[in-house]
């Protein structure tokens, strides 16, 4: 098998169900753990993330490594759930009545499944009961959160040790291993639930969609008060949680009581870095070369010609974090381009063709991914980022207002169900922060510190950037489109753009 052939299988597709069999010789550790696993007392962690920020493939990893150290750990997903009830549902009440039974049901029936070591004695004998008049007995939820109590396992402090020494790569005493440890020591009895992609419990057909979501968060807030054994984490997109705060209709009353639940997964460009060089380490192994610099391995030089320019080069692990957007999963993706164009050529080593070649599929997948993501806060979304090609890469404010301002007389655009009125700053501006938080464009500020004098500022960063009242503070910035989405746009001009001012 040729390296490239090794290399590929471990970029088979940068999700977690088709990197499962991978996590536990390649997964990397995310800087917030010990801030994942710190769940409030009688609280759930809502964990939020971007798509392809690893969210999944946390859960996944955590699950199976509690589950080595006997604690007992379960992983549900909407399609768990059963939502025959929800259909005929609408206000929050019913929908949380509902939910709340469908979520006890699923947990219940995952105990007897996948916990049925951990079940002796009279924890048997209550969960036989529970079940058995479960569908027939309002104690139902009950019974199961007793049957939770009874599962739940202290964590010995060497169970504790072997636990850090695994989720952390190091038993050295490590801020992260001794936030962990102090944690997991201090709980007592623990049954840890994770429940994975939240936001679809429910489907944007659905009128009563973001409803289902709030009703499926109260009742997880609510179980998790019923039995303080019970360790919940939850994950749930970024733009959802946006959708839920800004909705008029929706729990905008529950908003402060569950932001103190949120915690923000994010992937550093250090820790994307990581992700990347551990795989490529582990396929450097496998055919028997130096995995300290596993670059060398499996590209033609250490630095590669971005794609779009004419030699403006970048070591190939920057071309890569920048590209992937804060995202593993699409970082990961990328090198799939890479090999695969390799492999397309008869080479047996990544080179500047293969970048420029991949770019031109990624960037467009990553362009088609926007409209999957914010389609239904922007309608139009793939339109509007078309109107960009052939124009410059590089805009003051002043000229990207008076473009963004034109923009819905072309065609109707309607973000968060509101129509965009044409000649409008308050429209331009409302276009101006979708793109900035789908990570379109971004702007940038001057940064002595940073290596090119400049940093940029990305939505995560500072989400409340785009508005009126910041007015100046906008003006002085410059903003770029970022570099994953230049070759689509310049796919259709089919030649590289001038450095000129946008038209108006």
């Amino acid at each position: 098998m040729s390296r490239l052939a090794i290399l590929k299988k471990y970029f088979p597709t940068g999700t977690a169900e088709g990197d499962a069999h991978l996590l536990d010789k390649v997964f990397v550790t995310p800087f917030q753990l010990s801030e994942v696993l710190s769940t409030p007392e009688g609280s759930p962690t809502i964990l939020l993330g971007r798509k392809g920020v690893g969210k999944t493939a946390l859960m996944e990893w955590l699950k199976n490594d509690f589950s080595k150290y006997g604690v007992p750990t379960i992983l549900i997903r909407p399609d768990d759930i059963d939502t025959t009830d929800f259909k005929t549902a609408s206000d929050i009440a019913s929908l949380k009545g509902a939910i709340h039974k469908a979520l006890v049901s699923c947990i219940a029936s995952k105990i007897g499944s996948e916990l049925s070591g951990f079940l002796t004695g009279p924890e048997e004998l209550l969960y036989n009961e529970a079940i058995a008049k479960g569908s027939l007995e309002p104690s139902f939820a009950r019974k199961t959160a007793e049957v939770i109590k009874l599962i739940a396992r202290p964590t010995s402090k060497a169970s504790v040790s072997e636990l850090i020494a695994s989720i952390t790569g190091s038993t050295n005493s490590s801020k992260l291993a001794k936030a962990i440890g102090d944690h997991l020591e201090a709980r007592g009895n623990s049954f840890y639930l994770f429940i994975d992609d939240s936001d679809q419990i429910a489907t944007s057909d659905d009128p009563n969609h973001l409803n289902r979501i709030w009703a499926l968060l109260l009742s997880i807030r609510k179980l998790s008060q019923d039995c303080h054994s019970l360790k919940c984490i939850v994950s749930l997109r970024t733009e959802v949680w946006l959708r839920l705060t800004r909705n008029d209709r929706g729990q905008r009353d529950q908003i402060d009581h569950i932001r103190p639940l949120l915690v923000t997964l994010r992937s550093t460009s250090h820790h994307i870095t990581q992700i990347i060089t551990s795989r490529l380490a582990a396929a450097a192994t496998e055919i028997n070369e130096d995995p300290t610099d596993p670059f060398l391995s499996f590209f033609s030089s250490s630095t590669v010609r971005l794609p779009t320019t004419e030699d403006n080069r970048r070591s190939w692990p920057a071309f890569i974090v920048k590209s992937g957007r804060d995202r593993p999963r699409d970082a990961i993706q990328l090198i799939g381009h890479l090999i695969k164009k390799a492999i397309g050529r008869g080479d047996i080593r990544i080179s500047d063709e293969d970048a420029e070649a991949s770019m031109r599929e990624y960037s467009r997948e990553c362009a088609e991914s926007l409209n999957i993501e914010f389609g239904e806060i922007c309608n139009n979304l793939t339109e509007i980022i078309k109107l960009f090609a052939g124009r410059d890469f590089e805009w003051d404010f002043e000229d990207l207002r008076i473009f963004l301002r034109d923009i819905p007389s072309r065609f109707n655009i309607r973000v968060y169900g509101v129509s965009l009125q044409p000649n409008s700053d308050d429209s331009a501006l409302t276009l101006l922060s979708i793109l900035h938080e789908a990570d379109f464009i971004n702007p940038r500020k001057k940064d002595p510190s940073k290596p090119r004098g400049f940093d940029h500022i990305s939505f995560l960063d500072d989400p409340q950037l785009v508005q009126r009242d910041r007015w100046n503070e906008l003006q002085a910035l410059t903003w770029d489109i970022h570099p994953v989405f230049r070759s689509y746009l310049i796919s259709f001009t089919r030649t590289l753009p001038h450095k000129r001012k946008p038209s108006k």
